[in-house]
């Protein structure tokens, strides 16, 4: 089966009679199998459906890394053989934004997560051939192109940093290079690398890349443990929950210090890092949904109290009025009998007014009392 976790993560399942496998594809970050439950979408997505469509009744017959690109081929083949109408390929791209495509036997693409455009053109679209040439192996580090991409770094730039980017071996591997050659990550590479014939830095650089080659050959071949290692904690007592630092497919020497554990397989070890991750995010939802209502509840209250305390004030002000009224209630009842018999007489409230005003001067009691009709 295939199933939507979000609009960019799939969860395949394979199964056989005695067994059953998860493979989770999250395009452009990462492909692992899984031994986590994950919430699935109810309704599938129109790519989803595609792709149940067209695999529904297939068998996984292959899985390849195209060379070193971060880019996996998933083989559906028919009995008939991979290159018979009928078998599929899916694609899963882990760079920049990333894309999950799939295409028919000569790789013609028969769906995809996203259209990819290039200046105006559509690079991947529907009907169109996903070519495969192109794909970069990792290659033994000479001298000569080594020095030439050391010169090129800028006056600030640090060796981790400018050899990150050397050759296909990464940056995890490269920071492993540096420290196996007994150098600092941070040394600067315009004014403290000696790049003459006859460096000893640069020879230690070529010794630890062929060790970095050697490692790359055996990672190619059968399964390999998988490391986790965490952040240290800064009062330097063992944490029951360790923060990750990262996950690798070899206990690179940038880690070998640091508090690390070893899993059986690197998909056993980035399964538990994601989803470590994962947990963390939903946890931090939660405690965002949970502020939110406590606002909001602290904002009902908050409204609550001030219409109460403006009752109450309104409750004195009227206990006041009565008070008074009470206490000049013959004035009250005078004042009353005297502006209905003006009303009676037809006057109007101009009038009643300049007669109060009048009554006022001449020191009439009832009228000083009166302050605005």
């Amino acid at each position: 089966g295939i199933y939507d976790v979000n609009p960019k993560t799939f969860l395949f399942k394979f199964t056989k009679p005695d067994s059953k496998h998860l493979v989770l594809i999250e395009s452009g970050i990462r492909t692992h199998t899984t031994e986590y439950v994950r919430d699935k979408s109810i309704t599938p997505s129109s790519f989803c459906m595609k792709l149940r469509k067209h695999l529904k009744t297939r068998r996984l017959t292959g899985v390849r890394q195209l060379g070193m690109d971060r880019v996996i081929d998933f083989e559906f083949a028919v009995a008939a053989g991979p290159e018979a109408e009928g078998t599929y390929h899916v694609v899963c791209e882990f760079y920049a934004s990333g894309n999950v495509i799939l295409t028919d036997h000569q790789y013609n693409i028969v769906a995809l997560l996203r259209v990819v455009h290039i200046e105006d053109a559509k690079a991947f679209a529907v009907g169109m051939r996903y070519e495969l040439q192109g794909a970069r192996d990792v290659e033994r580090v000479e001298r000569a192109p080594l020095v030439e991409h050391l010169r090129r770094a800028a006056p600030k730039d640090s060796l981790k940093r400018v050899l990150a980017t050397f050759g296909m071996y990464g940056p995890a591997l490269s920071e492993h290079v540096v420290l196996r050659a007994g150098l600092s990550p941070s040394l600067k590479v315009a004014t403290a690398l000696d790049l003459g014939p006859e460096s000893p830095q640069i020879a230690a650089l070529l010794a630890a890349y062929a060790e970095a080659y050697d490692i790359v050959e055996q990672l190619g071949q059968g399964t390999h443990p998988g490391y986790i290692s965490y952040l240290p904690q800064r009062d330097g007592e063992p944490s029951d929950d360790p923060v990750f630092d990262d996950f690798g497919p070899w206990l690179f020497d940038q880690y070998a210090s640091r508090p690390h554990k070893q899993f059986a397989t690197f998909s056993d070890a980035a399964d538990v890092f994601f989803s470590n991750i994962e947990a963390q995010r939903l946890r931090s939802k939660a405690h965002q949904q949970e502020a939110t209502a406590e606002r909001k509840l602290e904002a009902i209250k908050q409204e609550h109290r001030g219409r109460v305390e403006s009752l109450e004030l309104a409750h004195r002000r009227t206990e006041e009025q009565a008070r008074r009224i009470e206490a000049n209630l013959e004035f009250v009842d005078q004042a009353i009998a005297i502006i209905r018999q003006a009303v009676a007489a037809g006057m109007d409230w101009r009038e009643l007014d300049e007669l109060v005003r009048d009554q006022r001067e001449q020191g009439n009691p009832v009228a000083e009392r009166i302050v605005k009709l």
